[in-house]
């Protein structure tokens, strides 16, 4: 009898043993098992946006590269928040993925209550790319410069006004930064997307705008607008003859970008994390996806997942401190 109690206890040993293994190797075994099914991708934003051509030009690449279907969703409204909130509350499997872009950031600065942290549910996956937006005017304007449109906001206050695609945008951040630094009153005035604005700067109702770069291009081409300056730090190599607001209207450091990030559920496995990550920038690098990318304005940065996540506290910390210094509120 004893020999028997002796060997129900080494075999009870073994099991727990085996159950002990099984759980420390589950997450290298199902990073190597995955993808075995089709991984859905939300973006924040209705179809024809640049996050939404952005993500569906690499949509087969990454099929490709991936070996499943890659499902694009489009989850807009609620300022972005609609979509983020369904990528957080999902299973950390690597299934369930969305874009955000720099209005993830200008969130945290502007609402009183976000139903997740921005930070901490999260989990960072690759940085896809940046796009400055362009300073334009109606043609009326007697303005050729920055300078001179600066001075024409401090001589005529209150009667230079600039719309954009909505509260908390990159387009409201820019003019917000703007005031900022000079002291002129450009007057904010959001609209229910690009499009309206822009229509209304077409018109005359609305004497500038700071134009999101696909949007805005054709209608600079055909000279229905004119172009001043760009937003970002740097110099937009589609149109290198056009200074930077920084540079224009000399304000060192000013730059406001529209940036698109992908990111899972915290808790996703680090394995699958960079799996994913290798797989957007090789999608990122093939030949017959920068030309479009250019096209739209779109400036491709490799970052590592632990460098975007930097990256998201960096901007979350900056639009902050602009929205506290410039009293933005989302009822104004």
């Amino acid at each position: 009898m004893r020999w028997k109690s002796i060997a129900r206890s080494a075999a009870f040993a073994v099991c727990l043993a085996s159950v002990a293994l099984s759980a420390i190797s589950v997450g290298p075994a199902q990073a190597q098992a995955w993808p075995n099914k089709p991984i859905r991708f939300l973006l924040p934003n209705p179809p024809g946006g640049t996050n939404d051509i952005l993500a569906r030009m690499l949509q087969q690449p990454l099929q490709e590269i991936l070996g499943q279907p890659v499902i694009v969703e489009n989850r807009p409204g609620g300022s972005n928040i609609i979509a983020t909130e369904a990528v957080v509350r999902s299973p950390p499997d690597g299934y369930t993925i969305g874009t955000i872009i720099s209005v993830h950031a200008s969130n945290v600065a502007l609402q009183p209550k976000l139903p997740y942290d921005s930070i901490k549910d999260i989990t960072p996956i690759a940085f896809l790319g940046h796009v400055g937006n362009i300073v334009v005017v109606h043609p009326d304007v007697k303005a050729t410069s920055m300078a001179e449109l600066i001075a024409l906001a401090k001589a005529n206050p209150g009667k230079v006004h600039h719309g954009s695609s909505g509260m908390g945008t990159s387009q409201h951040f820019s003019g917000e930064l703007l005031k900022l630094g000079t002291n002129a009153d450009f007057v904010h005035v959001p609209y229910r997307g690009g499009g309206p604005a822009i229509n209304d700067l077409l018109g005359g109702h609305i004497q500038m705008m700071f134009g999101n770069f696909a949007s805005i291009v054709p209608h600079v081409r055909a000279g229905k607008v004119r172009p001043l300056a760009v937003t970002a730090g740097n110099r937009s190599p589609v149109f290198p003859d056009l200074p930077t607001v920084a540079e224009a209207a000399k304000l060192p450091g000013f730059a406001v970008t529209e940036w698109y990030a992908v990111i899972g559920p915290a808790g996703m496995p680090p394995e699958i994390v960079a799996k994913l990550n290798a797989a957007f920038y090789e999608a990122l690098k093939r030949p017959d996806i920068a030309p479009k990318l250019r096209d739209q304005g779109i400036e491709v940065e490799f970052m590592t997942p632990e460098k975007l996540g930097s990256f998201v506290s960096s901007e979350i910390a900056k639009l902050s401190d602009i929205a506290k210094r410039a009293n933005m509120k989302l009822t104004q």
